[in-house]
């Protein structure tokens, strides 16, 4: 299984502007399907494309936010 395109578009978003994100996303596409092509050419015959999921979940991203604890809210239940 290989799994591509989501960290390109994630790395994007943190190194580029929204209008410079959309303008790669061609690129992006045209570069998964090179790859899926390959992978054909090579005697790859099952194939999954699905969608990214949303930017802001990412590890990654949430890794980079600096957040003080009164920005979130907490409700715990203790029995």
């Amino acid at each position: 299984m290989v799994d591509i395109g989501q960290n390109d578009l994630a790395l994007a978003f943190g190194n580029s502007s929204y209008a410079q994100v959309v303008e790669k996303i061609p690129t992006f596409i045209a570069e998964i399907e090179f790859a899926i092509v390959s992978l054909y050419e090579h005697g790859g015959r099952k194939f999954w494309v699905h969608n990214t999921g949303p930017l802001g979940c990412l590890p990654q991203q949430l890794a980079n936010i600096s957040r003080s604890s009164h920005e979130f809210e907490f409700e715990f239940e203790f029995e």
